[in-house]
């Protein structure tokens, strides 16, 4: 079983090298955010194709993966599939980031996942 403090630590390593050197405060697009959901539900994400992304979607980007990990650091007993996060490192976050019920212990048991705060609930609100 993979621990919540295994899964912030692989995405705090690569969100540090996606964004280091860039400054927190920013202003950000909403209407944007539906595109990022789109484009990461779509499989593995490397460094290279987030330096790749429009400046918003940048922003978008790191305020979500410092979401996942204030929540993951905040909810250590979390526990995750043994592959969750496979072959991810500070360079790729792996298409393995949302586990199929099937592969959780438990009938009907769905992955752990953050509270949605601000754009993130937003988000959801627009799809329903």
């Amino acid at each position: 079983m993979v621990t919540s403090k295994e899964v912030a630590e692989a995405i705090f390593n690569f969100a540090q090298r996606c964004f280091i050197g860039e400054k927190g405060k920013v202003n950000l697009n909403m209407a944007k955010e539906k595109g990022l959901f789109e484009y990461l539900s779509n499989g593995e994400l490397t460094q290279i194709q987030a330096h790749q992304m429009s400046e918003n979607h940048r922003k978008l980007l790191r305020e979500l993966l410092t979401q996942y990990i204030m929540f993951l650091q905040m909810n250590p007993e979390l526990p995750f599939p043994p592959n969750f996060l496979k072959g991810s490192n500070e360079n790729l976050i792996s298409n393995e980031i949302q586990p199929s019920e099937s592969s959780l212990p438990g009938v009907g048991h769905r992955p752990p996942q953050p509270p949605r705060v601000g754009w993130a609930a937003r988000a959801d609100q627009s799809a329903d």
